[in-house]
């Protein structure tokens, strides 16, 4: 009989509602700690423990480094930290490198619970967008841990818990108001259902604690890196150091040596963004020539064979450039909004209606 008791829980839009869904079904039985990871901004107030300890019984603070874990307790990562768990019992508060572009994210803690304390961990996924966290997931269930995904129908946004769902075979999918009590029972020693065969990575241990260690302000380049995955041609959009496509065949995945990590939806929305600040470097390049030549046109002695009309004109010209690189501007944010809106219809049609225990 293996107590469950190392709850990790991740999200991200939309998750607040769903983490008061299930700390509020918690059963008085629930023998074990709760480490929790939403996304936040790095100026963000913090006030989630606040808001979960008003609602339950169960006390929520922010996670304090090097304390020691206790049981019957909401660890919450603070803004601008990753949030890390060891075998030694304690809680490690980081600023190593963002992984899909945030700190604190959420693969970062899912992935020291797995090495940490492997089939004692249950990972839940709830509401939020894209798919920080399923890789970690990925890791949960490598170590024999359980992986829980909100029903993609009960989230208020629906791409993440798609993703967990699309990329792994998962042991529940539930109503968040339908977690805590499962939660309780898993603490407790019992197995409701047994865990589904799963596809397990062919990462080794040894990888994986590199990986968690790269999480970490003081990781040091390791030559090991190198076998976490194959050279890519793509570079950080971070650091600009190459990146590493990783190993992981369930998750599309890359890595630099600095630590910073994407999958490739948060890379490709990296990269996407960089390509718009490229775009509106070009449009103030472009339009500052032309205000100088207007500038030129009024001010400026006569050059030898440039007449003021010709300057007038040399800057309309440079004016209609503009005026076309905004249009790809536009353009690129439209496709962008038509990319985000098709997911979510996807995930909300197909997996809706998804209530049970994933056999």
């Amino acid at each position: 009989m293996t107590e469950r008791d190392i709850v990790v829980i991740g999200g991200s839009a939309g998750a607040i509602q769903a983490l008061l869904a299930i700390t509020r079904e918690l059963q008085p039985t629930f023998a074990g700690a709760i480490f929790i990871v939403v996304h936040t901004s790095p100026g963000s107030p913090g006030l989630l423990p606040e808001i979960l300890s008003r609602e339950q019984g169960i006390p929520a603070r922010h996670a304090v480094d090097e304390a020691r874990i206790e049981k019957g307790r909401i660890y919450i990562a603070p803004p601008n930290r990753h949030l890390l768990v060891d075998g030694d019992g304690n809680m490690r508060l980081t600023q190593g490198p963002k992984e899909n572009r945030f700190r604190p994210a959420i693969d970062p803690l899912f992935r020291s619970a797995a090495l940490a304390f492997g089939p004692r961990v249950v990972g839940v996924l709830v509401s939020g967008g894209m798919d920080d966290g399923v890789s970690g997931f990925g890791a949960i269930q490598d170590a024999g841990g359980i992986a829980v995904v909100q029903e993609v129908g009960d989230a208020a946004v629906s791409t993440l818990p798609f993703n967990a769902l699309a990329r792994l075979k998962v042991d529940f999918c539930l109503r968040a108001a339908e977690i805590g009590p499962l939660l309780s029972r898993l603490s407790q020693g019992e197995e409701p259902d047994a865990p589904r065969a799963r596809k397990r990575s062919p990462m080794t241990r040894k990888e994986l604690e590199l990986q968690v260690r790269q999480a970490t302000a003081s990781n040091e380049l390791d030559s090991a890196f190198i076998t976490l995955g194959e050279p890519s041609l793509l570079t950080c959009p971070e650091c600009h150091g190459t990146l590493l496509r990783m190993k992981d065949e369930r998750i599309l995945r890359f890595r630099c040596h600095t630590g910073h990590a994407f999958t490739a939806d948060s890379l490709l929305d990296a990269l996407t963004e960089g390509v718009e600040e490229a775009l509106w470097n070009a449009v103030r390049a472009i339009e500052e020539s032309a205000m100088l030549l207007n500038h030129m046109a009024s001010h400026a002695p006569p050059q030898a064979g440039v007449s003021a009309t010709d300057f007038r004109q040399a800057a309309e010209a440079a004016l209609a450039r503009a005026k076309a690189v905004r249009a790809v501007i536009a353009a690129n944010e439209d496709a962008r909004e038509q990319s985000s809106s098709a997911v979510a219809e996807t995930g909300q049609s197909a997996n809706g209606s998804r209530r049970t225990p994933s056999h």
